[in-house]
């Protein structure tokens, strides 16, 4: 019978309940009693491996073995590594010994070589100085022999050792006068057009921008190495002409603390030489007070100094050291007394002092006064060449209570020649800019010194201050001014003095004159003399003064008047027409003249009034009336011939007629 598919499963089913697996075999507790392990052999001729016990004897066996020769060899290497230790250590102290033998034979070879070698350059040495002071020695003598000198063309000659002869030089000493070769519209234009073949090395160009305004304008450059290099703000296009240009202090300003100091020359015309005249304008710095220049004493050598002065910590300034000048100055630095270099009138140096006696000069010294103070002409040529080729700081003596004090200056100098140089400083002291300027102009020295006072701070005590002959000045709290919160009456006196709005209102505006009886008005053609006029004055003007001020008013002011009348229910006005006036210069002489024109229930008035007041003090005068017309029912004036008006058959009442013929 055949098996079916049920029969395998319920085969496979019964085998896995009854079988154990290998991870379901218990774990044995020792090894004891365990001699061998099952294992799989295959047998020969089947498929199907036998099942046999392998002994644990056989198992460890090869282990065993391998690790027996690993030992063995283990035991061999070690014998080995220790033979070799020993040999190499033997080995090491061998070389040793010989490299140092080596070495100690290298170096006295050495020493011996160097010793040699050191006597030789020695030798040499003497014997290469022995010629190099020969030939400088016959240098020496050869170019004091034969001085570089100027010939009659204008161009330096200079000895050329090599040839023993004369060689003309490129160096031309005869300068032609300052002219500027092109003038460009802006520095790009300029740059544009630096190739330009027309413009050589040494021309000068400037750029107009022709706006006073732009920091470009008036710059002047120069062609120098293919490139135009900037020179000088001209401030105006100044030119120069070959004269020698005289300077004056022009302006002087104080900048914020940090700001670069500024400079400029501005043109003054020329004199009656016509030699070009220049402002120089300063722009100086504000800036805390630094510690002045200070020489505290002289010493011949510095080993002088050192034993007189040990310890210079409380020294306050500088010591000089020397027996003439330039003196070398020493400050205590760090423990010790430290060279500061040197001070130069125009010698050595790159400080150079303005001597003492040159800050006594005023502007009244005579040329030879002038020189004198620096020394001589020579001096002031090499103060001024060397502050105008150089670049040198210049520092000016300040003298206060018997002590001097150095400050650095600003510096503008020129030289032409040995007889047209300036100097010209300018500093700051005593809350005052000062600037001095030294001409010389064909030999001949003037001095001028100017003093400005710096602008300083106001007065902080919640007063209100102005500047006034350079200082500060309270300004009073009421002053001369008319402010718009003004309370103050004020009557102008002068044809600029301001007005108040109350003095204009009131000068302007009508003003009335008051009268009890408005019938004195009615007065026709009368004539009064000084015997009735104080009466009517009385009665229109209440008073002669009222009359004066009345005439005053209006020559004074151009004030129009009226009369009122109060004898009625309501007042009535008459305003003043056409007038007239007139006073003397001495104001004893008045007159008014007007028209006054009015009507009542039944007439209609046009009165014209001249008062004359001949002499306040006396009354005398006169009063005069005149009725221009007068009517108490006229509407009409029309004009007629003759014929015409006895041509009309009866004449209208309220008309007036004229015959012309």
């Amino acid at each position: 019978m055949a098996w079916t598919e049920q029969d395998y499963q319920e085969i496979v089913a019964r085998l896995m309940a009854e079988s154990i697996g290998v991870n379901e075999v218990p774990d044995a507790e020792s090894t004891d009693d365990i001699s061998s392990l099952p294992a799989y052999q295959p047998a020969n001729g089947t498929e199907v491996p036998t099942v046999v016990k392998a002994s644990l004897e056989l198992l460890v066996a090869p282990a065993l073995e391998a690790a027996d020769k690993a030992n063995e060899a283990a035991d061999k290497a070690e014998s080995n590594a220790t033979a070799a230790q020993t040999a190499a250590n033997t080995a090491n102290e061998k070389a040793e010994l010989a490299a140092q033998a080596a070495s100690d034979v290298n170096a006295a070879k050495e020493g011996a070589e160097t010793a040699a070698q050191s006597a030789n350059t020695a030798a040499s040495n003497a014997n290469e100085k022995a010629v190099l002071a020969d030939t400088a020695a016959a240098n020496a003598n050869d170019t004091a022999e034969h001085p570089t000198y100027i010939g009659q063309d204008h161009y330096v000659y200079k000895w050329n050792k090599t040839a023993q002869a004369y060689d003309k030089t490129d160096i031309y000493t005869k300068g032609d006068a300052f002219s500027i070769k092109k003038v460009y519209a802006s520095v790009a234009n300029m740059e544009a057009d630096k190739s330009n073949p027309d413009i050589a090395e040494g021309d000068f160009v400037l750029v107009n921008t022709g706006d006073v305004e732009d920091p470009d304008n008036a710059k002047l450059y120069v062609k120098a190495d293919g490139d135009f290099e900037f020179l000088v703000d001209m401030s105006g296009a100044i030119g120069f002409t070959g004269k020698t240009p005289q300077f004056s202090m022009g302006t002087a300003t104080t900048l914020e603390a940090g700001a670069s100091a500024i400079v400029t020359v501005s043109d003054d015309g020329t004199d009656s030489d016509g030699n070009p005249k220049y402002k120089i304008n300063f722009a100086i710095p504000r800036g805390n007070p630094g510690a002045p220049f200070r020489v505290s004493g002289e010493y011949a050598t510095l080993e002088a100094l050192k034993s007189a002065v040990p310890d210079g910590s409380a020294v306050d300034g500088f010591m000089a050291v020397g027996t003439e000048a330039p003196y070398d100055y020493y400050a205590w630095v760090n423990g010790d007394w430290a060279n500061q270099g040197k001070i130069a009138g125009g010698g050595s140096g790159n400080v150079v002092v303005i001597p003492a006696e040159a800050m006594r000069l005023t502007s009244q010294s005579t040329s030879d006064e002038i020189l004198n103070a620096f020394g001589g002409k020579d001096a002031f040529l090499e103060i001024a060449k060397k502050a105008y080729n150089e670049d040198v700081v210049v520092v000016v003596p300040v003298i206060s209570s018997g002590k001097v004090s150095y400050i650095s200056s600003l510096v503008m100098a020129s030289y032409t020649d040995n007889d047209n140089a300036s100097i010209g400083v300018t500093f700051n002291a005593a809350n005052s800019a000062f600037s001095v300027i030294i001409t010389l102009s064909s030999g001949n020295a003037t001095y001028a010194k100017n003093e400005i006072t710096l602008l300083t701070e106001a007065p902080s005590n919640g007063n209100a201050y102005g500047r006034k002959n350079g200082d500060w000045v309270k300004v009073p709290e009421k002053s001369d001014v008319l402010t718009k919160g003004n309370e103050t009456e004020y009557t102008p006196t002068q044809d600029y003095h301001p007005a108040t709005k109350k003095y204009v209102d009131e000068s302007k505006a009508i003003k009335y004159i008051n009268i009890s009886d408005s019938t004195i008005l009615e007065i026709s053609n009368s004539d009064t003399s000084s015997a009735k006029l104080r009466e009517l004055i009385g009665s229109i003007f209440g008073s002669k003064d009222t009359f004066i001020n009345i005439v005053d008013n209006i020559v004074d002011n151009d004030t129009e008047y009226q009369f009122v009348s109060t004898n009625g229910s309501s007042p009535n006005r008459f305003r003043l027409g056409s007038i007239g006036t007139w006073r003397n210069v001495d104001k004893t002489s008045y007159e008014l003249a007007f028209t006054l024109t009015f009507i009542d229930s039944s007439r209609c008035y046009c009165k014209a009034y001249f008062i004359s007041l001949q002499n306040t003090s006396s009354f005398d005068g006169y009063f005069i009336i005149r009725d221009i017309i007068t009517s108490d029912n006229l509407t009409t004036i029309t004009k007629k011939t003759a014929a015409e008006y006895e041509a009309l058959g009866s004449k209208d009442a309220n008309t007036a007629y004229c015959v012309t013929d």
